[in-house]
């Protein structure tokens, strides 16, 4: 009884498929990391209306204020272009002021929000901090949000590494399933 040598298996054109759907999957996880990192940016910001004062709990490390220029908060809409004369200032947990540094650019645009970035701080350590904004004549109005969140330049620079690297990654390996196909089909005579 002789044996017949089977042949090196080649791939069917269904792995044009799988790879077409590794790059659309890629970019669809792409999609949803970028969704969900900046969807916990706008929840990590904790929102003041000022004039006004609010102790909020911030962990150790860098920290921005923005000026929203446009926000709803319990409904109320608040819009004001200017922080002309207002005052903010930031105390750490043991009474010391927290020296501020004005913040490189830095601008978001979420639902019903829309911030620059006016002031960067660091906290020493993790506690309840006393954010205040006050006009130095006194006055009460114009109201305006001040928000306070992760240092905005760290948080875009790792959200957008890692879109482009999950966007890449799946770009990468759909390519080389493609070509490794495509190599494998030839080698055996077969058109694509």
């Amino acid at each position: 009884m002789s044996r017949v040598a089977a042949g090196p298996r080649v791939p069917g054109r269904f792995w044009y498929v799988v790879a077409i759907a590794i790059f659309i999957a890629g970019m669809a996880l792409m999609g949803v990391f970028l969704i969900t990192r900046l969807s916990a940016f706008d929840a990590a910001l904790v929102r003041l209306v000022v004039p006004g004062e609010q102790t909020i709990p911030l962990e150790k490390g860098r920290h921005t204020i923005f000026h929203e220029s446009h926000s709803v908060i319990d409904g109320k809409v608040y819009s004001s272009e200017s922080l002309g004369g207002l005052k903010v200032t930031v105390t750490a947990p043991g009474g010391s002021a927290v020296e501020l540094t004005p913040s490189g650019s830095g601008h978001y645009n979420m639902g019903s929000h829309s911030g620059n970035a006016i002031f960067d701080f660091t906290a020493e350590a993790a506690g309840d901090y006393a954010i205040a904004g006050n006009y130095e004549d006194g006055a009460t109005s114009p109201q305006t949000v001040l928000a306070v969140g992760p240092t905005f330049s760290s948080t875009i620079v790792l959200t957008v590494l890692g879109s482009l690297g999950i966007a890449f990654g799946g770009a990468v390996i759909a390519a080389g399933l493609a070509v490794l196909v495509l190599v494998k089909r030839r080698r055996a005579g077969l058109r694509f």
